[in-house]
């Protein structure tokens, strides 16, 4: 088997083994314990939906596995995994920097998908100039997506 890496963004809630089968209306399989701890892991990047409370393809996951896969977004992040967000439109900043200051590709304003350029921007002002990174926010662990 080849090895792969992901970079994806989910939505997560915690829920049990049962919870979730119940939520299915799934019979619970006589091997698995029901009071196991995971997240009820929904994806709005593929997979058509698959249950008609959810807009995305949902799925359940182990607590452990889970939690050594995805990190939450309000929690900081390192900068190579605040880029992959970066690239796929969000828009970024570090805990450290002036409240309302972030970074958003030029491009994913005017839905290009190729090249683009690095663009710091205020808020109140929304004018933005070329930025590039320092050795700090390369190195930096406080990355976070800016709401």
């Amino acid at each position: 088997m080849e090895r792969y890496i992901g970079i994806k963004e989910v939505y997560a809630t915690p829920m049990t083994r049962g919870e979730y089968n119940r939520l299915r209306g799934w019979k619970i399989p006589e091997d698995e314990n029901e009071s196991d701890d995971g997240y009820l892991v929904e994806y709005k990047d593929g997979g058509k939906p698959n249950h008609p409370y959810f807009h995305g393809y949902i799925s359940w996951s182990p607590k452990d596995v889970f939690e050594r896969s995805y990190k939450s977004t309000d929690c900081g992040m390192g900068f190579n995994f605040a880029i992959n967000l970066l690239k796929n439109g969000n828009r970024i900043t570090r805990t450290k920097w002036d409240k309302g200051t972030y970074l958003y590709r030029e491009d994913s304003v005017c839905g290009l998908t190729t090249g683009g350029t690095l663009v710091e921007s205020k808020i109140l002002d929304d004018s933005g100039s070329e930025w590039s990174p320092s050795q700090e926010d390369i190195f930096a662990d406080d990355w976070i997506i800016f709401k």
